[in-house]
C-alpha cells in the first residue's frame, strides 16, 4: 500500500475511539452500469458474499444480456463451447448444441439475471467516492443516482458501427447491420451483400446462403479459419453437433460426471495459449494444421487461397471458426469480391480493380458485418480526481493503460471489467469475469470494514510497471504480428493494449488475491479507527472464538473463491459451490 506523506490527515483535534467492534460494515451503495454477463456475475457476487450495501444495474436495453441480446443476425453463436460458456454458479443441462446460438445463450443469461434496470442516457461523473448521473428511463425527465462505487461492466464490443465507405447514405435498397439485425427481414430469392470478413461474416454467410439468389461477399484482409475452441470434443473437423438426450442426461444433467466433463473442456480451451508463442511448436502446427484445412475446403483455388490464408501466424486475429464459410465461397451462386470498395451507389456498391476501372454491382440488400468500436475509452464521460476525464486519457489508442485490466490511476473507487489488458484472445470470459467480480468484491469489502477510508486507487508507479510488463511480454506472441486486429484496434502495426500478457490460468492467478501494495489508499483520520472497541464482531455475535486452532486457516483458504479480507466462518460470506 502506497504511504501517505508525511503528517497527511494529522489534526490538533483529539483522536476519539470508535465505539463499535472491529468488523463493523458500513453501508455501501453501488452502482453497476451494464447487465450483460459481467453485470449479472456482479449482482450474484454481491448478494452472495456482501452484506450491509445495496446496487443498482443500469442498462441501456430493454433486456438482459448484452451482446447476446443485441446480436441476432443469421447463424450468430459463441465460438466457446456452451459448458464453458455458462457461469460455475448456474451450471446449466438444457443446452441444445456444443456451441451454443445467440438466443440459447441470451436465455440462459436472462435466467440468471435479477437484477432492477433502467436504461441510460450517456452522462456520468465521478468525483472521488461517489458517482452522479443521469438516467431516463422512463421517459421522464433525467434524474441524478450517487454511489460510492462505480462498477463498469458495459464491456468492449457493444458499440457497433458503420464502414468508413463514402456515399453509404445514398444507397436506396435495405442497409442493416448486423448489431441491429432485423429479425423479420427475408432474404429469400434476393441479391445480396456482405461487407466485412470477419468472425460474424463467417457465420452469416454459410447460413444465409442456401437461400438467396446470389450472395457478394466483399473481403478485404485474410482470415485463418479455424475450429472453434475445445475443438476436441466437438464433431468431426471440430463441427458443432447437438447433444442427443442419452448425452443430456450422461454429461449434463448428473453432476459428477458433468463437473469432469466441463473441467474436461476447459483443460482443452487453456492449453491453446501455447500455439500464442511466436516461436513454439504449438503454433507451427496450427499454421501448418490452418493452411491445409483452408486449401481443402477453398479446392485449391489460387486466387482465394492467395487472397484469405494470411501471412501472420495463427491467433493474430481471435481464431475464426468458420464451418461452412469456405465451402460456401466455391458455391456458383456466392462470389468473394476481393477488389477494394470505392464507394455504396444508389444501386449498390461500386469497385475498383487492379486496372483502376469501376464496376458497380447491385444488391436488393446490403448487410454490414463491419464490427464495432474497439477502443477502450468509455462510452460516457468518467471524471475522476482533478477533472481528468478517462474518454480524454484513452483517447490515443497506445495511451490506453489500466491496472491489471481492473482499475485506473487517477479514478477513485471506479472498478470496471474488460478494461485494458485483459484475456480476451482464447477462451471463454465468464470464469475470467467471476474472478474480476470476486476482486472487486474484495476491494469493496475492505473500503465497508475501514470507516476512515476515503477512496482508493491504483499507484500509477505500479499501473506504469505493469503495463512495461505487458509491453515486454506480448511481444514474443503471435499478437504482435503484423495484422489488422481488434487487439490493436485494427491497426496492423498498433500496440497490443487489449490483452493480458499471459493464459487465462496465468490472469487468474495473479488476480486471485489483491496486491494491496499496488493501490493507494486515501484516509480522513486515523486510519486505525477500524479497530474500534477492542472487540471484534465475532465475540459481539457470540461466534466461534476458538477458530484459530481449528484446521481452517491455509487448507480451507485455497478452495474458497472469496478472499483473505472475507471472514470464511461468517455463513453470510461462505460462497455457496456449486457443480
Amino acid at each position: 500500500m502506497t504511504a501517505h506523506p508525511q503528517g497527511r490527515g494529522a489534526t490538533d483535534v483529539p483522536y476519539k475511539l470508535l465505539d463499535q467492534p472491529m468488523g463493523t460494515l458500513r453501508r455501501c451503495r453501488i452502482i453497476i452500469v451494464g447487465c450483460g454477463s459481467s453485470g449479472i456475475c456482479m449482482m450474484h457476487r454481491l448478494k452472495t458474499f456482501m452484506k450491509n450495501l445495496e446496487w443498482i444495474c443500469y442498462e441501456k436495453n430493454e433486456d438482459v444480456s448484452g451482446t447476446w441480446f443485441e446480436n441476432r443476425y443469421p447463424g450468430a453463436r459463441c465460438d466457446v463451447p456452451s459448458v464453458s460458456y455458462q457461469f460455475s454458479w448456474a451450471p446449466s443441462s438444457e443446452w441444445t448444441e456444443y456451441y451454443s446460438c445467440a438466443k440459447e445463450i441470451h436465455d440462459y443469461m436472462k435466467s440468471t439475471a435479477e437484477a432492477r434496470l433502467t436504461s441510460i442516457s450517456s452522462r456520468y461523473d465521478l468525483n472521488r467516492a461517489h458517482v452522479e448521473f443521469w438516467a431516463n428511463g422512463t421517459g421522464g425527465p433525467p434524474i441524478s443516482d450517487t454511489a460510492d462505487f462505480l462498477v463498469n461492466a458495459t464491456g468492449i464490443l457493444n458499440a457497433w458501427k458503420w464502414p468508413k465507405i463514402n456515399g453509404l447514405d445514398s444507397y436506396q435498397g435495405k442497409l442493416v447491420h448486423t448489431a441491429q439485425y432485423p429479425q423479420d427481414l427475408k432474404l429469400d430469392g434476393l441479391n445480396v451483400a456482405i461487407v466485412g470478413a470477419g468472425s460474424t461474416a463467417v457465420q452469416v454467410i454459410p447460413t444465409i446462403a442456401p437461400t438467396v439468389k446470389s450472395l457478394t461477399a466483399f473481403i478485404r484482409s485474410s482470415i485463418w479459419i479455424t475450429p472453434g475452441f475445445a475443438a476436441k470434443y466437438a464433431g468431426p473437423n471440430g463441427a458443432n453437433f447437438a447433444y442427443s438426450e442419452e448425452q443430456r442426461k450422461e454429461v449434463l444433467e448428473d453432476k459428477e460426471k458433468s463437473l469432469t466433463y466441463r473441467k474436461a473442456v476447459e483443460t482443452e480451451i487453456n492449453v491453446r495459449f501455447r500455439f500464442a508463442i511466436k516461436t513454439s511448436q504449438a503454433q507451427t502446427e496450427a499454421v501448418a494444421v490452418a493452411k491445409e484445412g483452408m486449401i481443402r475446403m477453398l479446392q485449391g483455388n489460387p486466387k482465394l487461397c492467395e487472397m484469405l490464408i494470411p501471412s501472420f501466424g495463427v491467433g493474430c486475429r481471435r481464431p475464426t471458426p468458420g464451418n461452412g464459410f469456405l465451402e460456401a465461397l466455391m458455391e456458383p451462386h456466392v462470389h468473394a469480391c476481393l477488389d477494394p470498395i470505392q464507394r455504396f451507389s444508389t444501386k449498390g456498391i461500386v469497385t475498383k480493380n487492379g486496372n483502376l476501372a469501376e464496376t458497380e454491382h447491385e444488391f436488393d440488400v446490403i448487410i454490414c458485418a463491419t464490427g464495432f468500436d474497439t477502443s477502450f475509452r468509455p462510452r460516457f464521460p468518467v471524471v475522476g480526481r482533478n477533472g481528468i476525464n478517462l474518454q480524454d486519457m484513452w483517447a490515443d489508442h497506445n495511451q490506453a493503460k489500466s491496472y491489471m485490466s481492473v482499475s485506473v490511476a487517477g479514478m477513485p473507487n471506479y472498478l470496471m471489467y474488460g478494461g485494458p489488458s485483459y484475456p480476451a484472445a482464447h477462451g471463454s470470459l465468464l470464469p475470467v469475469n467471476e474472478l474480476i467480480a470476486n476482486y472487486i468484491c474484495t476491494m469493496i469489502y475492505k473500503w465497508q470494514l475501514e470507516p476512515n477510508l476515503k477512496w482508493f486507487e491504483p499507484d500509477l508507479q505500479a499501473q506504469n510497471e505493469f503495463n512495461e510488463h505487458r509491453d515486454v511480454q506480448l511481444a514474443t506472441t503471435v499478437w504482435s504480428d503484423s495484422c489488422s486486429s481488434w487487439f490493436k484496434a485494427g491497426r496492423p502495426d498498433g500496440k497490443i493494449i487489449a490483452l493480458h500478457p499471459g493464459s487465462r490460468t496465468h490472469f487468474l492467478t495473479l488476480l486471485k488475491n489483491p496486491r494491496m501494495q499496488d493501490y493507494h489508499f486515501e484516509y480522513e483520520g486515523n486510519r486505525f479507527s477500524f479497530c474500534g472497541n477492542g472487540f471484534t464482531t465475532r465475540e459481539i455475535e457470540e461466534r466461534d472464538l476458538a477458530w484459530c486452532v481449528s484446521a481452517f486457516p491455509y487448507s480451507c483458504f485455497l478452495i474458497w473463491h472469496s478472499s483473505r479480507y472475507l471472514d470464511p466462518e461468517d455463513e453470510h460470506h461462505r460462497p455457496r459451490l456449486q457443480v
